[in-house]
């Protein structure tokens, strides 16, 4: 250990190696009891805050009206609540739609018949075949073109 030499005493002394004096355990107590008074005052003040505010909105917002009025749609796109039975409803329409007869074009005379039977009739008339003035030299020129500039 270093040891070092005061003047006035004319000896020399070895030098501590750690603090001489000690926290007083009174200043101690005082800092952390004052720090806990603060925080618990701190606590209450923003407890005392928040009633005041909510008080003051209470009285600036109308109640909420009541569950049995009815709401005007949201704005689109709208999420959807419940897809899968959302999804099951479509396809029950479409399949409906698919296997029914309906006017498609009542005045057009155009209707819509069920799939089955429209492939029954096709096999029993056949598919339209084309007049020999739509399969003509153009429409062969056109696929000759077409694959040469591919």
């Amino acid at each position: 250990m270093p040891e070092t030499t005061h003047p006035e005493q004319g000896h020399s002394a070895p030098s501590p190696a750690h603090e001489v004096r000690d926290v007083q355990p009174r200043s101690a107590v005082i800092f952390f009891v004052s720090l806990g008074v603060l925080i618990i005052l701190a606590l209450v003040g923003m407890w005392a805050l928040f009633d005041y505010l909510e008080a003051q909105e209470a009285k600036v917002q109308p109640p909420p009206p009541p569950v049995t009025i009815e709401r005007p749609l949201p704005p689109e796109p709208r999420l959807q609540v419940t897809p899968e039975t959302d999804l099951e409803r479509l396809r029950a329409r479409e399949e409906a739609v698919l296997h029914s007869y309906g006017w498609v074009n009542k005045e057009a005379g155009v209707v819509r018949i069920p799939i089955d039977r429209a492939m029954d009739l096709i096999l029993q008339r056949g598919l339209p075949a084309r007049s020999s003035s739509d399969a003509g030299p153009s429409s062969g020129a056109g696929e000759r073109k077409s694959r040469s500039a591919n």
